[in-house]
């Protein structure tokens, strides 16, 4: 796998965890 496709695919990765981690924390804490 070329080294750009895979960082872009990390990338996303870590954008959808951010939101994930967003949504999640806050049902977390009340």
């Amino acid at each position: 796998m070329e080294q750009k496709a895979f960082f872009a695919i990390l990338v996303l990765l870590v954008q959808v965890l951010t939101i994930a981690a967003r949504d999640v924390i806050p049902k977390t804490r009340a």
